[in-house]
């Protein structure tokens, strides 16, 4: 990048929440997954700064410029609550990312205020690893929660969106524990994998001893086995059953079984694996017939 284009660059950044361009490219920032980070048209990016505007297109080659450029606020929110951090953790910026954490003033372990997820939480979403490497390097990040009491830790978002090697990252912490429920009907990481068959992630899960396999969620009292049957994940289910401490008798909403689930959802070869388990006697739905 040569000095005129810094320049320029710096120029357009000052006062950039003012600046036609800031709210053309944002309202064609694509928020299809993600309703709730929408730009008012109207209201426009209100507080979304030239620092902003760095963190989010990852022009680091003008981050030291920029921020030498004026006093900022580098926690400031947005208008939709978003930090610099927090849009560079989000697109996989990793270059910015290890930049802003290098400085002293930044708080890396604040929520946005909708979705209530911190910038790890943001970059293990969106199976950024190289970002995820970064914050899990850096002193200070809290890698087992989340920013408020309502947001949902890291591990949960990694499992629930599939990203097998950030969950393998995060297991590798100390501070993080497996076991750790969302905020939203106790649903555990291993739960919100079976559930959407991420069978590399449960994989992962289950290779870890502290791992309890029979938590179940709040909403249908269900277990991961519960849940991969009712699925139809029979990989899962296999992975689920080697466990020794596994339980096949845990009874949900409506009085389900992981067994009688499977037979009314006609998973034939599930319902025959929970059947042949060794402790079928525990289970009072019965065998198949």
């Amino acid at each position: 990048m040569t000095e005129n284009v810094k320049i320029l660059a710096l120029s357009l950044l000052d006062k950039f929440d003012e600046h036609i361009s800031a709210q053309l490219i944002l309202l064609r920032h694509d928020t299809s997954r993600f309703p709730l980070l929408d730009f008012d048209s109207e209201k426009g990016p209100i507080g979304f700064t030239g620092l902003h505007g760095t963190a989010f297109w990852g022009i680091v080659e003008i981050l030291a410029a920029v921020l030498e450029m004026k006093e900022w606020d580098v926690n400031a929110r947005d208008i939709i609550s978003f930090t610099p951090l927090m849009w560079a953790a989000l697109r996989g910026h990793e270059g910015v990312v290890k930049a802003l954490l290098e400085r002293g003033d930044i708080n890396p372990n604040l929520a946005d205020r909708q979705i209530r997820l911190t910038s790890l939480s943001w970059a293990a979403l969106r199976g950024h690893e190289g970002v995820v490497k970064v914050f899990l390097e850096q002193e200070g990040v809290n890698p087992d929660g989340a920013g408020t009491p309502f947001g949902e830790p890291p591990l949960f978002v990694a499992a629930l969106y599939g990203h097998v090697e950030i969950v393998k990252m995060l297991l590798e912490r100390e501070e993080v524990n497996p076991n750790q429920s969302s905020s939203e009907y106790s649903t555990t990481p291993l739960s919100a994998a079976v559930k959407l068959g991420h069978e590399g992630v449960v994989k992962t899960l289950l290779e870890r001893e502290e791992i309890n396999p029979n938590l179940a969620d709040t909403l249908y009292c269900y277990t991961p086995l519960s849940f991969a049957a009712m699925k139809g994940h029979e990989g899962i289910v296999k992975l689920l059953l080697e466990r020794d401490n596994i339980r096949i008798d845990i009874r949900g909403k409506g009085n389900q079984t992981p067994l009688s689930l499977a037979l009314s959802y006609r998973h034939d070869k599930i319902a025959r694996m929970i059947s042949e388990h060794a402790d079928i006697k525990s289970n009072t739905a019965g065998p198949v017939s």
